[in-house]
């Protein structure tokens, strides 16, 4: 550069660039000039700025920087949090994915080893999906939608049930029997409702489980049971009915007499006792012999059960002879009864 601002553009009419730090009227000053050719004549073209103003113009192009460098830095930061938190949410849906793929992997083993007819009904109550149980159960292959009513005419009785599901979203469980595939069989039915995000019922799980066997077990045993039963009540009867009479024996009468005299007492009531046998009856033996005499002892029977109360106790105590428990009775009400049955 030159001495002096003269020096500067002459060495500019020469074609030198120059840059040149001056004092004009004590304010330091920093010019450009460069040479330029404007219609065939060579100019001095330059620019003179103020020193001051130059570097508070840098000082402030130097605080732009920093806003913008913390700008930057913030911004870095903040994505650097953001990728941190996506990546940790991502860890946690790769997961939440991992266990509900196991969570179907486990509910579909489930659902394909039970012995269960396990199918999804739509609101058209057509068949959305279904277990390996259920295909072989029904002979269902087909990949498309088919109403569970025409795949089992059976269903047709519980159409009314489904709709009561769908419409309050509250399980349903029924068994019943019907004819299927040439032979009666029984099942049990259960209907489970399933929610959609608008918390109505969009499909219905149902579960068909078959249990023949197990009625026809429970048929049987009742069967027993009744036949047992039967059977015990005919060798009580047995046990406590005199075999010649047909009305109860001694054995019964013991048993019962302690029984009636310990509620009479506790009831303040009478209870009276009557014995009575044949007069004669040894005679009928000797003359026409014991069958004769059997059948008197049968229609003595007959004829005081006949017209005494169901609720006098009448039993056979041997031989000709009978005993007539009457609750209720005093002494004179005995004698009575007594009387009318002598005359009779």
């Amino acid at each position: 550069m030159g001495n002096g601002l003269k020096d500067l553009i002459t060495g500019s009419i020469k074609g030198k660039k120059e840059i040149y730090d001056y004092h004009f009227g004590g304010v330091r000053k920093i010019a450009a000039i460069v040479p330029a050719n404007i219609l065939g004549r060579t100019w001095s073209v330059g620019v003179a700025i103020p020193y001051k103003e130059i570097i508070g113009n840098l000082n402030v192009f130097r605080k732009g920087l920093e806003v913008v460098f913390l700008f930057i830095v913030f911004l870095l930061f903040a994505l650097f949090v953001l990728y941190q938190r996506l990546r940790t949410k991502k860890k946690r849906v790769d997961y939440r994915l991992v266990k509900i793929e196991e969570l179907n992997q486990l509910y579909h083993d489930m659902i394909e080893n039970v012995d269960y007819a396990v199918f999804i009904l739509d609101k058209d109550r057509k068949i959305l999906s279904y277990n390996n149980y259920f295909a072989i159960f029904s002979g269902y292959e087909e990949k498309g939608t088919k109403s569970i009513f025409k795949l089992l005419p059976f269903m047709e009785d519980y159409r009314e049930l489904y709709g009561e599901v769908f419409n309050s979203g509250v399980q349903r469980f029924t068994s019943f029997s019907t004819v299927y595939k040439g032979e009666e069989r029984y099942f049990e039915l259960k209907m489970i409702p399933l929610f959609g995000y608008d918390g109505e019922v969009q499909r219905v799980l149902s579960l068909i489980r078959e249990v023949t066997h197990q009625k026809r077990l429970e048929l049987e045993l009742k069967r027993e049971k009744e036949s047992l039963e039967k059977t015990n009540e005919f060798l009580r009867r047995l046990a406590i009915t005199d075999e010649l009479t047909g009305i109860n024996n001694y054995r019964y009468f013991k048993e019962e007499i302690t029984t009636l005299f310990k509620q009479a007492k506790s009831r303040h009531q009478n209870l009276a006792l009557l014995v009575m046998d044949l007069d004669n009856f040894k005679v009928v033996n000797d003359r026409l012999g014991h069958l004769a005499g059997d059948a008197v002892l049968k229609d003595v029977a007959r004829f005081i059960r006949g017209i005494l109360p169901d609720t006098f106790l009448v039993a056979r105590y041997g031989g000709d002879e009978f005993v007539i428990v009457m609750p209720g009775y005093g002494k004179q009400r005995a004698v009575e009864q007594a009387d009318i049955i002598r005359s009779e």
